[in-house]
């Protein structure tokens, strides 16, 4: 009878092969125009060419990450859905790079990923195939580590790859009528990318 009644359940699944989460930063200091015309312009477009070259078989998505980090784009093969979610993305608040590596490894994983005191004591599982994305102009004001959510990501068989949005000149930028200095800070997403085998690169432009 319960199967004649034919139930239905949506249940999360791990995403084992051919995902990739981009885990942009929208904190308030993407809006310096250190590099043009902005940095979360800049990061936005670097989105984009990611999205496009990834065949049809890929499922892509996104992560936004300031204070905290929220999926903005489950993992999906519709990339003109993962698009329209970049496109969306608003500056605002702190940096907590180690949150939006958090999420975009639960979203991987297909479930709330709670960390021990001892990254390499959190049960994760495996899954190679997939790959996490950061796309961010480095600079921490709190949050997980980065370089434990990197260590627990290698495990995991994740690559993370980075790619870092600013000068190190820096630039000032305004944040609730206050100016504030603010620069390309490599060390953590350098940290993410060697720990990972990921690649790490700079961008100056569109």
């Amino acid at each position: 009878l319960a199967a004649m009644a034919r139930p239905v359940a949506n249940l999360p699944e791990p995403r084992r092969e051919g995902t990739v989460i981009i885990a942009i930063d929208v904190s308030s200091s993407m809006a310096a125009a250190d590099v043009t015309p902005s940095r979360i312009d800049v990061a936005k477009q670097v989105a984009h060419t990611l999205v496009d070259a990834q065949g049809s078989q890929i499922s892509i998505g996104v992560v936004a990450f300031g204070q905290s980090s929220v999926v903005v784009q489950q993992p999906t093969t519709d990339h003109t859905e993962v698009l329209a979610a970049i496109d969306r993305l608003k500056v605002g608040g702190a940096t907590a790079i180690g949150s939006g590596v958090l999420t975009a490894l639960s979203t991987i994983a297909g479930t709330q990923i709670q960390l021990a005191p001892n990254p390499e004591d959190t049960q994760i599982g495996w899954f190679g195939g997939t790959a996490i994305l950061v796309i961010s102009d480095g600079e921490e004001t709190g949050g997980p580590d980065p370089a434990a959510l990197a260590s627990l990501a290698s495990i995991a068989g994740v690559h993370v790859s980075a790619v870092g949005v600013g000068t190190t000149s820096g630039t000032t930028v305004k944040v609730d009528g206050f100016q504030v200095a603010t620069a390309l800070d490599e060390s953590t997403l350098k940290t993410l990318a060697e720990t990972t085998s990921g690649s790490y690169i700079a961008v100056s432009d569109a």
